[in-house]
């Protein structure tokens, strides 16, 4: 954090949106392409468009309470489509569906478990990732079956940028504001912008569309499973969010739920046993640089995964043990700089909540209090363990 290391391109560019923020390997130009589109991920913004996020939580909790007490539903399915849902309406003003999808799958979860795998084949082979993307989306398609689903999610995203690019006044149709206003709006001051191009805005909108999804629900899958095999924290957060929320025909929401201890205690722990993204992240020294001790040379690739941190006995004790209360001490602030399952610094994830001080404003502008994963993820724990009596036995 701090160091200003670059990005490593054999790895970013392996997930074919080189024009996208996160592909950018300068981390000055990658502050400024964030300013852009830092006040629509900032609380005032969540907070006007959490229905928008709460309406996909509702149809969550109506598919689930479609399951009969003897059916048996896969979570994990069920979060990652509610959470790319989320990320379809709240960003681009689309509407989302994956949720009615039979049993919680669809084309577009299943591509995104069939094409992960191929960016370690592009890494280390990218003549096979030129290759796919020189040929037509069909072949493709052919050649890998499972990548249907991201092919539809490009024709969907394509055919809304066109009709954006034709007619920048058909914004206004849009029921409310989304990720476009900000990036076609011209910005003076701005002086690293790209040029507005289909490209740029479809690789900027396909990177928010699964790296916001899958993370979120990954966490939501991890703590779920955790609790529900813990029957002394699934009791003590049930009993919090009654307490809290005695009316269930009452709404409660974000600002409510995010005051509340345990949940949020729960929240934390299940972000570091899920750990976010779990590979090492590989930056380029750029001058040679002391690291842990050591002098390690200019142009060296480093990298650090928050699973070591995260697992950490001498930070966390008993690093595989789910234990909420470790966020409840009296010194619990002092292990927040310790969980990184957002990353840190510039390049840090659009979801991350939690900002510390530093004369450098830049690098906090994504550090905000209250981004749109973290309201995700109080509005979907609070509704799951208030609305719904899960087991964790399967029946079978």
């Amino acid at each position: 954090m701090g160091s200003k290391f670059t990005k490593q391109p054999h790895l970013y560019s392996c997930f074919a949106t080189d024009l996208s923020v996160f592909a950018m390997t300068d981390p000055h130009e990658a502050t400024q392409r964030r300013n852009l589109i830092g006040p629509f991920f900032s609380r005032k913004a969540i907070l006007n468009l959490e229905n928008v996020i709460q309406t996909q939580v509702d149809n969550l909790i109506s598919r689930l309470l479609e399951y009969k007490s003897h059916e048996t539903a896969n979570l994990d399915f069920a979060f990652r489509a509610t959470s790319l849902d989320v990320i379809t309406s709240y960003c681009f003003g689309l509407k989302g569906n994956l949720t009615s999808s039979k049993n919680f799958q669809n084309n577009v979860l299943l591509a995104m478990d069939s094409t992960l795998p191929m960016i370690w084949v592009f890494k280390y082979f990218p003549q096979i990732k030129h290759f796919l993307l020189s040929v037509p989306e069909w072949t493709a398609a052919y050649l890998k079956p499972g990548t249907t689903g991201i092919l539809e999610q490009r024709q969907e995203m394509g055919a809304q940028i066109d009709k954006l690019l034709k007619d920048p006044k058909s914004l206004e149709d849009i029921e409310h504001e989304t990720i476009y206003h900000h990036l076609l709006n011209p910005q003076p001051e701005n002086q690293r912008m790209p040029p507005i191009s289909r490209t740029w805005l479809l690789d900027e909108g396909l990177y928010m569309r699964f790296a916001g999804s899958d993370t979120v629900g990954n966490v939501c899958t991890v703590g779920t499973y955790y609790i529900l095999t813990n029957p002394r924290v699934h009791s003590t957060l049930a009993q919090e969010l009654r307490e809290a929320w005695p009316e269930l025909d009452s709404a409660v929401g974000y600002e409510t739920l995010e005051k509340l201890p345990f949940l949020t205690a729960v929240i934390k722990e299940s972000l570091r046993m899920a750990h976010g993204v779990v590979t090492p992240l590989p930056r380029i020294v750029g001058a040679d640089s002391e690291i842990s001790g050591s002098i390690v040379p200019a142009g060296t690739v480093v990298s650090m995964g928050a699973t070591v941190l995260h697992r950490n006995p001498d930070i966390f004790p008993n690093p595989y043990m789910f234990v909420p209360e470790r966020w409840l001490q009296e010194d619990s602030n002092e292990l927040e700089k310790y969980l990184v399952a957002f990353s840190k610094g510039s390049r840090s994830c659009l979801g991350i909540k939690y900002g510390y001080n530093t004369v450098d404003s830049l690098r906090c502008l994504f550090l905000r209090c209250n981004s749109l994963a973290w309201c995700e993820l109080y509005l979907i724990f609070g509704n799951i363990f208030r609305k719904l009596a899960l087991d964790p036995r399967d029946p079978s």
